[in-house]
C-alpha cells in the first residue's frame, strides 16, 4: 500500500509536469505568434506609409508637370497673338519721329468700341529713357492729320484715365492708351500724329 501511494504521488507529480510544460510551451507560442502579428503589421503599416508617400511624391510631380505644361501653353498662346498683332501692325516705315529715342517703339493704333474708340499700342524698349515722357501728368493727345483735330485720352470717374502710366511700368513689354473718337470722325486708313511730352511721331496709318 506504500508503494502504491508513493507511484501515486510520483505520477501526479509528473502530471504536473507534464501541464507545467504544456502551459508553458503554450504561452511562448502565443507570445512568438503576438510578436510576429506585430512585425507584420509594422511591416504593413511601413509598405502603406511608403505607398501613400509614393503616391504623394507622385501626385505632386504631376501637379508641377501641370503647371509647366499651362505654362508653356499660355507663352505659346501669347507669342502666337502677339505675333498675329506685330504681323500686321509693326515696322510701319512711313512714320517719322522727332529723333529723340525715348525708349519707346509704336505697336499699333486701330478703331475698337464700334469707331467710337481708338485703341493705341506701345512697346516700352528702354524703360530709363521711356520714364520722362510716362508720367501721369504727361498729357497724351493724336493729331488727325487730316483736319488738325485733336483727340484725348477720355477719363473714367471710376478707372481714371484710360491708359497705363506711372511707376509700375516694365521694359519689353507692351501697353495700351484709348482715345474718344467723338462720331467715328476717324476712319481706317487715316493718318494721325501721336504726341507724348517730347516723343511725337507722324504719319501713323489707322487700322
Amino acid at each position: 500500500m506504500k508503494l502504491d501511494s508513493n507511484t501515486k504521488e510520483i505520477q501526479h507529480h509528473n502530471t504536473l509536469a507534464q501541464i507545467s510544460k504544456a502551459l508553458l510551451t503554450v504561452v511562448l507560442m502565443s507570445s512568438l505568434v503576438l510578436q510576429l502579428s506585430c512585425s507584420k503589421s509594422t511591416e504593413n503599416k511601413t509598405s502603406s506609409d511608403s505607398a501613400t508617400s509614393t503616391t504623394k511624391t507622385t501626385k505632386t510631380q504631376e501637379q508641377l508637370d501641370s503647371i509647366s505644361k499651362n505654362k508653356e501653353i499660355r507663352e505659346a498662346r501669347r507669342a502666337k497673338t502677339l505675333s498675329a498683332v506685330n504681323l500686321g501692325y509693326v515696322d510701319q516705315p512711313h512714320i517719322v519721329s522727332n529723333g529723340k529715342d525715348f525708349g519707346v517703339k509704336i505697336l499699333a493704333i486701330r478703331l475698337t468700341a464700334k469707331n467710337y474708340m481708338l485703341d493705341f499700342r506701345f512697346h516700352i524698349n528702354d524703360l530709363e529713357k521711356a520714364k520722362e515722357i510716362m508720367q501721369r501728368k504727361v498729357k497724351a493727345k493724336l493729331i488727325v492729320e487730316k483736319n488738325k483735330g485733336e483727340l484725348r485720352v477720355p477719363v473714367s470717374y471710376k478707372l481714371g484715365a484710360l491708359r497705363q502710366s506711372g511707376n509700375n511700368l516694365v521694359a519689353n513689354k507692351n501697353y495700351f492708351m484709348f482715345f474718344a473718337n467723338p462720331g467715328g470722325h476717324v476712319k481706317p486708313g487715316d493718318l494721325v500724329t501721336f504726341e507724348l511730352g517730347g516723343f511725337k511721331a507722324e504719319h501713323i496709318i489707322v487700322n
